[in-house]
């Protein structure tokens, strides 16, 4: 068997002089690929359930071509078929410049977008390109036909009550990090003012010296991250250093990278400073790591609400899809249907197709159905956005292994509030969780104590500082994001410039129905939209 690595590289596979062997593989640098070959060997594809680490493969032989990823679906694989030839990519526009084809556009990955701000299952805003499932491998014939899907992700049963103390889940978080660690180099961690990045560095700590480890930390001076990730840093005797939020959201080449960069499946405005992305390219070309808090909030309950343990049982997919688009829309309905002239009903009928596709209804208990759609599909696209994919020395703590099978299957009363996951970080990594988080508004976790008067009255104006900027149209987050200046750019003469011709390509490709007129005033006032029309307009302007 020939293997082969290359982050940038398309993979098209046809019948033409092969006779090889040949596994191209994505990843980052824990898994073992000498024992991902042996399963792939053996044909026993529930085996890479154990694999640790994210990838993404094409395996391809003389008779057939096989397409899979890691057990979460965290490592992107696109495809498509094209003259019997398969092509293969972790980004879709690499597939689109290799193939030099121009695709019709899927409505059902277009008000998946619309709907929730991501995709739900294999579809993407093109009709012939499809993404790899988690948890699965797709057998592909010579002819360019799928012959078979194989499902091997293990299902996830949650547990009816307590099984494990928070003592325990803590060690089996450090544990989960401890085999992480590389024998060399720094660690860079990227910490924020919240829960996830500062569970990861208390772990961190009790597996070795603070000199290995360096934070990172995104966001503006004054801002909540920026304030609290220096205390934690301090606290804790590690490095930290900051990188702003710059201005560049708006420059029409930015905007078409990150794009392109998410294949067309998030949000083109959410951004990572570009900054912080280099530094953390150079640093890991010296064979250094870099950690990541991410994945830690869609594991353990964070979007659950105590009444969701009341609902009602859905009796099909459409019931399903009318649930999970009124908890968890990006945009409501009756806006996408009004934009794009599609019946409500239908829209429904549509989603309910892709939820069966995705096989997240397979759980007993909606609040279930709602808690694996929040870490499979939902957490899942938010870490593709966030993860740099193009460098192999990254890991996920959160997402590893066997502390994420026992913390992502706790039962409600563990789920609900975090409750289990608070427990285990106030317990074991207390000296840390006493100070301020962004979560709390500045409370401490573990005794609810606030860090003095100063701080109190620094977060007080900070917070009537973000008031005023709200009410001004530039809202910020606590990182310094100024989402509002997406508004007051869309409303600029540049801005209504770039939405117009974004909605024209729209328009001409019979996407938006609407009334031109009508649609631009609702984009100019509604920055969630204005995301997904830029967003679309990049993926179908070719």
């Amino acid at each position: 068997m020939i293997i082969t690595e290359d982050f940038k590289k398309v993979i098209k596979c046809d019948a033409i002089d092969n006779r090889t062997n040949t596994l191209h593989i994505w990843k980052n640098d824990e898994v073992n690929v000498v024992i991902l070959e042996q399963i792939i060997r053996s044909g026993e594809w529930s085996k890479l359930e154990y694999i640790d680490g994210f990838f993404a493969a094409v395996y391809n032989t003389p008779d057939k071509v096989y397409l899979f990823c890691d057990r979460l679906g965290i490592y992107p694989l696109f495809y498509c078929t094209k003259e019997n030839a398969v092509y293969a990519s972790p980004r879709i526009p690499d597939i689109l410049g290799e193939t030099q084809s121009s695709l019709n556009h899927s409505f059902e990955g277009i008000l998946s977008l619309l709907i929730f701000g991501h995709h739900i299952a294999d579809e993407t805003i093109f009709t012939d390109i499809k993404r790899c499932n988690g948890g699965e491998t797709i057998i592909i014939n010579k002819d360019g036909k799928i012959e078979k899907k194989i499902e091997w992700r293990k299902k996830y049963i949650y547990q009816d009550k307590t099984s494990i103390n928070p003592d325990d889940l803590c060690e089996l978080f450090i544990e989960n990090v401890r085999k992480m660690i590389p024998a060399d180099g720094q660690i860079l961690l990227s910490l924020s003012g919240g829960f996830d990045s500062r569970a990861v560095l208390a772990a961190l700590l009790e597996c070795l010296e603070s000199n290995r480890i360096q934070t990172i930390t995104f966001g503006g001076k004054g801002t909540y991250d920026f304030r609290i990730a220096k205390l934690v840093a301090n606290k804790a005797g590690v490095k930290n250093l900051t990188f702003p939020i710059t201005e560049k959201v708006f420059r029409d080449s930015f905007l078409r990278q990150r794009a392109g960069d998410y294949s067309f499946s998030y949000p083109v405005f959410s951004t990572q400073p570009q900054e912080m992305l280099n530094y953390f390219s150079e640093e890991l070309s010296k064979g250094n790591t870099s950690f990541w808090g991410v994945g830690g909030d869609a594991i353990t309950g964070s979007h659950l609400r105590p009444s969701d343990i009341s609902l009602q049982t859905c009796k099909n997919s459409e019931e399903l899809a009318r649930l999970l688009i009124a908890k968890r829309c990006y945009l409501p309905l009756t806006v996408v249907s009004n934009i794009t002239k599609l019946d409500e009903n239908e829209i429904v009928e549509i989603i309910g197709h892709l939820i069966d596709r995705a096989h997240q209804s397979q759980y007993d208990k909606l609040w279930q159905f709602l808690d694996s759609w929040d870490i499979f599909v939902r957490g899942r696209m938010e870490i593709i956005a966030i993860l740099p994919f193009y460098l192999q020395l990254w890991r996920c703590p959160h997402l590893g292994r066997d502390y994420f099978r026992e913390m992502s299957t706790q039962c409600f009363e563990n789920k609900i509030g975090q409750n289990a996951y608070k427990r285990m970080i106030s317990s074991r990594f207390k000296f840390l969780f006493s100070l301020p988080t962004r979560r709390l508004r500045g409370r401490a976790l573990v005794d609810g104590k606030v860090r003095s008067l100063c701080w109190v009255t620094q977060w007080r104006i900070a917070k009537l500082k973000k008031s005023m900027a709200k009410i001004a149209g530039l809202n910020i987050d606590g990182v310094g994001r100024n989402y509002g200046r997406e508004l007051k750019f869309l409303n600029s003469t540049e801005g209504q410039k770039s939405l117009y011709h974004v909605m024209e390509t729209l328009l001409r490709k019979k996407i938006l129905r609407a009334d031109s007129n009508n649609i631009l005033h609702v984009a100019q006032k509604n920055n969630r939209i204005s995301r997904i029309f830029f967003t679309l307009a990049y993926g179908l302007d070719k």
